[in-house]
């Protein structure tokens, strides 16, 4: 476990995909491994929240999988901005309290 929590969230287009999907049918290395990211920073404790082409919404392993299209739910809370390059979401002062989320990762 961590000795602070971090709301984090994390994104990635491409193929679909939900956090069972190893289970049931092989992946790209790319989803594979923010799967197992995601999963791993769950286990450590944090909120994880991950933003994909997922066809079946819901938390698996301690992970909430989001389809893509609900990202802008990040621009709405508390008026924070996100900046993108590529697959990288975050926020723009992810420290400053009330901001939202504290983190971001880059796939």
């Amino acid at each position: 476990m961590v000795d602070q929590i971090l709301d984090i969230a994390v994104y990635l287009d491409g193929l679909p995909f939900t956090g069972d999907s190893l289970e049931r049918q092989s992946l790209g290395g790319e989803q594979t491994a923010f799967i197992y990211t995601a999963r791993e920073l769950a286990r450590l404790g944090h909120k994880v929240t991950a933003y994909c082409p997922c066809p079946q919404e819901g938390v698996f392993d301690g992970v909430t999988y989001k389809d893509v299209s609900k990202l802008d739910e990040l621009t709405k809370r508390n008026g924070t901005s996100l900046s993108a390059t590529a697959s990288l979401w975050c926020l723009a002062n992810p420290f400053a309290p009330g901001s939202g989320f504290s983190a971001c990762m880059s796939f």
